[in-house]
């Protein structure tokens, strides 16, 4: 018979207890997690006045493949356009929750540009395919069906889901004519001129925000002159 010591035994039943208030504890603390929260979306005056930006272009580009007297004299209207895009590009790429919109929709499109090519690459030639037998009266029917584009204006334009992020703000669509443009053009000046006025002085990037839209608003403001 073994005989226990009371040193022993009592160090036997302070690991007892000590194992039962940790296992309660365990119990009854709560646990603390961290749920990742997605960042808040860019300022919407910065990506209306972008999308302004935008149809701008497409209304020179429209002008010009119209084949106006003016087309000309619109180029260097253009290139001012598309400086004031990439100027709101940069501002926007300060805002993590512009980053986290835009990437996704580069590659996706990028998946898409690639895919016709890939697609054709994995396509089996006709000596890969397997001979049937002597029932089957067409015999490359079934492979034949498979190679045909697949149906929709989509397959015409495989990159068009790339626009899809920022869409022109509501109203007439792209110009086609010089006064169509002018008035595109007033009408961005306007939105521009009342976002730097309406935007919150402590916002993070109002330095660089407000400058750049009063700056846009006036350069607008002269091109609808030019224009009209």
């Amino acid at each position: 018979m073994t005989i226990i010591s009371r040193r022993t035994m009592l160090s036997r039943v302070a690991l007892s207890a000590a194992v039962a208030g940790g296992g309660g504890l365990g119990l009854t603390r709560r646990v603390h997690r961290r749920v990742a929260v997605p960042p808040p979306p860019p300022p919407v005056a910065l990506t209306a006045q972008l999308s302004a930006q935008q149809l701008l272009l497409a209304g020179y580009d429209a002008v010009r493949a119209s084949g106006s007297s003016r087309a000309g004299q619109t180029a260097r209207l253009q290139a001012d356009v598309a400086a004031h895009a990439d100027a709101l590009r940069a501002v926007l790429e300060q805002y993590p929750g512009w980053r986290l919109t835009e990437r996704p929709a580069s590659s996706s499109s990028a998946a898409q540009t690639a895919g016709p090519s890939s697609a054709a690459a994995q396509t089996p030639g006709p000596s890969s395919a397997q001979t049937p037998g002597p029932s089957s009266a067409h015999p490359t029917a079934s492979s034949s069906s498979t190679l045909q584009p697949p149906a929709g204006p989509s397959s015409a334009h495989p990159t068009a889901s790339s626009s899809s992020t920022l869409q022109p703000p509501a109203g007439p669509g792209v110009p086609t004519t010089v006064g169509a443009l002018a008035a595109a053009t007033r009408r961005a000046a306007n939105l521009a001129a009342s976002n730097c006025a309406a935007w919150p002085v402590g916002e993070s990037q109002a330095v660089r925000a407000v400058p750049l839209l009063g700056s846009i608003a006036g350069c607008l403001s002269t091109h609808a002159a030019i224009l009209a």
